[in-house]
C-alpha cells in the first residue's frame, strides 16, 4: 500500500500490518512550529489511532534549545508540565527516506492544548479566511547556508568561522550542483520520498547558500 493512499485509521493499520513494522515514527509540533518526535509500538500506536495518547506538554512551554521560557500561561513550572493529549493524523502518513520501509505520522494537540497548538492556530486562520470567502494558497521558499561541518565541529567553533559547503560566489551554478551531484541527489530524492517535492533547487549569491522552492500547496480549512 501506498502510504499517500492512507486515509484513515483502518488503512494505517493495514498499511503497518503490510510492512510487518514493529515500531513508527509520530511527531508534533511544538509552541514554535518545530515538529517533535518519538518511535511508539505498534500496539501503541494501534490504541492511539482509537483514543490518542500523551505527549508531555513542555514542548508547547520551551524553545528550539529546550530553554523554558519564563512568559507562558498555557504551562509551565506552574503546572508541572504534565502530558497533553494527542490525536494521530492517518493521511499524514510518510515513507521516511533515511529509514527505508518506515513510516511517519503526523499528530496535532486536542483539549486545552489545542488552544496554542501550531496546527490548530492554522486551521482557524484558514476557517477565517474561508469565511471572508478566500482560498489560501502558499508556494515555500527557503534560503539556507550548507557547511562542511559536523554537529561537534560547529559546536567546538563557537558557531564561528564555518567552512561553507563551497566556497565564493556562483549563484545559480551547474558546475556546483553536478560536482555536488550526490549531495542534490539525495536531498530531492528524500523530499518526493516523504512527499515534498522541491519545485526549483538551486545555488544562491554566496559561499555555500541554497535556495529551495517547495512545491505549492493549497490550504483548505478542513
Amino acid at each position: 500500500m501506498d502510504p499517500r493512499q492512507v486515509k484513515t485509521a483502518a488503512d494505517a493499520r493495514r498499511i503497518v500490518k503490510e510492512r510487518g513494522l514493529t515500531h513508527v515514527k509520530v511527531g508534533v509540533h511544538d509552541i514554535d512550529g518545530i515538529l517533535r518526535g518519538k518511535y511508539i509500538h505498534i500496539d501503541k500506536f494501534h490504541s492511539a489511532l482509537e483514543g490518542g495518547f500523551g505527549f508531555c506538554d513542555v514542548v508547547l512551554g520551551w524553545d528550539s534549545n529546550d530553554q523554558l521560557y519564563d512568559n507562558v500561561a498555557y504551562t509551565g513550572w506552574h503546572s508541572g508540565y504534565p502530558d497533553a493529549n494527542v490525536r494521530i493524523l492517518p493521511d499524514t502518513c510518510r515513507e521516511i527516506a533515511t529509514e527505508p520501509g518506515n513510516l511517519m505520522f503526523l499528530c496535532e494537540f486536542v483539549g486545552k492544548a489545542e488552544e496554542v497548538c501550531p496546527r490548530a492556530t492554522l486551521r482557524r486562520v484558514l476557517a477565517r479566511a474561508e469565511k471572508m470567502g478566500f482560498e489560501v494558497k502558499v508556494g515555500f521558499e527557503y534560503e539556507f547556508f550548507v557547511f562542511a561541518e559536523t554537529a561537534f565541529s560547529i559546536r567546538e567553533k563557537g558557531y564561528r568561522n564555518l567552512k561553507p559547503i563551497s566556497p565564493g560566489f556562483f549563484g545559480y551554478s551547474v558546475l556546483r550542483n553536478s560536482v555536488l551531484a550526490d549531495w542534490y541527489k539525495d536531498l530531492l530524492a528524500m523530499c518526493e520520498t516523504m512527499d515534498m517535492g522541491i519545485e526549483g533547487l538551486h545555488t544562491e549569491t554566496g559561499a555555500g547558500v541554497e535556495f529551495e522552492n517547495l512545491l505549492p500547496i493549497i490550504f483548505s480549512a478542513q
